[in-house]
Parts: C-alpha cells; sequence; structure tokens
C-alpha cells in the first residue's frame, strides 16, 4: 500500500475522438452556424448546437469526477484493512522510525 502509483488514464484515439474532439467540433459547428447568418430569428439552431457540445464536454467532466472518487473509495478501503492488520495506518508506518527517542 505505501507505494502505490496512480493508475495511468487511458488515452486511446476513439477515447480522445469521444472526450474531446468531438464536443469541440460541435461547439465550433454552432458557432460558424452563428456566424454565417447572425440574426435572432436564426440563433434557434446554432445555440442548440452548441448546448449539446457542451453537454457532452460536461458529461465527461462529471463521468471523470465519479470515477476519481470511486478509486479514492478504493484506496481508502485498503487503508483500512491495513488499519485492521497492522494495527496503524500505512502512512503511520515510515514516520514510526522517526518518533522514537
Amino acid at each position: 500500500m505505501p507505494n502505490q502509483t496512480p493508475a495511468r488514464e487511458p488515452t486511446s484515439p476513439l477515447l480522445v475522438t469521444v472526450r474531446y474532439v468531438l464536443p469541440i467540433a460541435v461547439v465550433v459547428a454552432g458557432l460558424i452556424f452563428f456566424l454565417t447568418d447572425p440574426t435572432v430569428r436564426n440563433f434557434e439552431g446554432p445555440a442548440a448546437l452548441i448546448g449539446a457540445g457542451l453537454s457532452v464536454l460536461l458529461l465527461n467532466v462529471l463521468h471523470r469526477a465519479g470515477v476519481r472518487g470511486d478509486v479514492d473509495r478504493d484506496r481508502e478501503a485498503a487503508a483500512r484493512s491495513y488499519f485492521d492488520a497492522h494495527g496503524h495506518w500505512p502512512d503511520e508506518a515510515r514516520q514510526a522510525g522517526g518518533m522514537s527517542k
């Protein structure tokens, strides 16, 4: 437990495309449609595209935050089982040598 390194996030091309390229492309398409005819009458379509792109981006952020919380809970559960087995927390084992007089 003491020398755990955080897992690397997957960076497959499809994942990067869905996570970043797709929302940016949809927002840019909405901006381009608005700039071609910037009247209030024709703003609903571009606004819907911009909103859709931003919602995809927000869903990706919220999903990643939820997954990060699962990793933190798993790390806490492992620390608690270490405490149950050894009687001290994993990070206290390193400090115990420096605390003795």
